[in-house]
């Protein structure tokens, strides 16, 4: 019999079986059980991931909206200001994510996610949540009710990426900490 030799992946994916098979043995983590518990209901499971996508095209609208709104008040700087603002945030968190370079609930705790996603890794901070808190005090340049429904819809945003596995609840507070001293600072200071 030839023996096969064992590459990097082979070796990655064998850790991680043994990993999850020891997260699995301690099923009273708080992560597993809120999966388990979402799970039992099949209207709910199903209705996660929809609504996710739901509020995260919400948000885009409402960062066309906001760019919209100042281009008809002819506020270009406050155009520019409000792009480049929002890009380098982005970038700094997309950044501090990969230095950090932390494992997803579902990677680590050894269960299925119920908002799919495709990677096991960069889970700190969440951008989704970051992206949102930023937009929704970029959007009190047209109102605070328009700013206070966004900062609602962050919080619902955060909490669906917690409850949907993809995020630990430390990713979503710090997200939104940095987003809402950089928008506050920039945005609304």
């Amino acid at each position: 019999m030839i023996k096969r030799k064992r590459t990097l992946r082979d070796k990655r994916r064998s850790l991680a079986c043994l990993r999850n098979n020891k997260n699995m043995e301690k099923n009273n983590n708080f992560y597993f059980r809120l999966n388990n518990a979402i799970r039992k209901s099949k209207a709910i499971s199903d209705a996660l991931p929809v609504l996710d996508k739901l509020l995260t095209a919400y948000v885009f609208c409402v960062y066309c909206s906001v760019l919209v709104f100042l281009l008809i008040k002819e506020d270009f700087s406050a155009v520019l200001y409000t792009l480049v603002l929002c890009g380098i945030g982005f970038v700094f968190v997309t950044s501090l994510r990969r230095a950090i370079s932390r494992e997803r609930p579902y990677f680590s705790q050894g269960y299925q996610p119920i908002i799919s996603k495709g990677k096991n890794s960069f889970s700190m901070p969440s951008r989704h949540v970051y992206s949102v808190f930023v937009i929704a005090l970029a959007s009190f340049q047209i109102g605070f009710w328009f700013f206070a429904i966004n900062i609602v819809c962050g919080i619902l945003i955060a909490l669906l990426r917690v409850i949907g596995g993809v995020h630990y609840i430390s990713d979503v507070a710090v997200s939104a900490l940095c987003a809402l001293i950089f928008g506050a600072y920039f945005f609304i200071l």
